[in-house]
């Protein structure tokens, strides 16, 4: 979700990637950037501020072993699931 639209004081659509999706309820699972989210449309919401953050994305077609190898070699760790 990269905002939303309100309309009469209460919610009327996502925006997504993809578009505009019509709604009368949403749930904001935006974690850390949640806070970021509602202080654009004025919304207070009581949470830590966030003071960098960090991702890691790991290749759906590798192979688990190969991950496994490579993270040892760093000396990082991997969980697999």
């Amino acid at each position: 979700m990269r905002g939303f639209e309100t309309a009469g004081g209460h919610l009327a659509g996502a925006i997504t990637e993809r578009g505009r999706v019509a709604c009368r309820a949403a749930l904001l699972a935006g974690g850390a950037w949640s806070r970021l989210m509602l202080a654009q449309r004025g919304i207070v919401f009581p949470q830590l501020t966030v003071l960098s953050s960090n991702q890691r994305i790991l290749a759906r077609d590798a192979p688990l072993v190969s991950l496994w190898v490579a993270a040892s070699a760093s000396g990082g760790s991997r969980t697999a699931r």
